[in-house]
């Protein structure tokens, strides 16, 4: 079950050597274990990409939220649960370019947490030494609706203004 979880990657861009294939979901951090957002995320790193040099130096200083943002620069999308006893929550972070595969696979995510109060950041940039992002936030909006939107509006404005 999704809530028995504090992360969940969808991955992007097949890596046979880590064992990534391209739009598949991957549920990742026991919630009953008691271990931090941080230390499942830097766990995780250390299995997949022991050797990429800027996310060496990482560590358990280090929230949740910045390592999330730069995992995403390796292609995959993150969702952070931030659920509690009160109310079903969660973070999804978006890398720049999402593959079709990861695109099928996040609406099948958004059923999955289809309960849940979601927060979107995307457009992840670096500022005087603080990653900063876009976020989208309506409480009111479905977690499809808003991937909709995402989809819809604000990858399709993006696209354009490259043009």
């Amino acid at each position: 079950m999704i809530s028995d979880y504090l992360i969940e990657f969808i991955y992007g861009v097949d890596d046979i050597k880590r064992n990534i294939k391209d739009g598949t979901i991957e549920m990742y951090g026991s919630r009953a274990s008691g271990n931090s957002h941080t230390n499942y995320l830097l766990e995780w790193i250390k299995n997949k990409y022991p050797d990429i040099k800027f996310l060496k130096g990482l560590n358990s200083k280090h929230d949740p939220g910045t390592i999330s943002a730069l995992i995403t620069k390796l292609g995959h999308i993150v969702f952070l649960d931030i659920s509690n006893e009160y109310m079903h929550a969660g973070i999804l972070l978006l890398p720049n370019k999402i593959s079709e595969k990861q695109k099928d696979a996040i609406y099948k995510f958004a059923n999955m947490i289809s309960n849940y109060t979601l927060y979107i950041e995307y457009d992840f940039t670096l500022n005087d030494g603080v990653i900063d992002s876009k976020t989208i936030d309506n409480e009111l909006d479905t977690p499809k609706e808003m991937i909709d939107k995402y989809f819809n509006e604000i990858q399709f404005n993006n696209i354009n203004k490259k043009l």
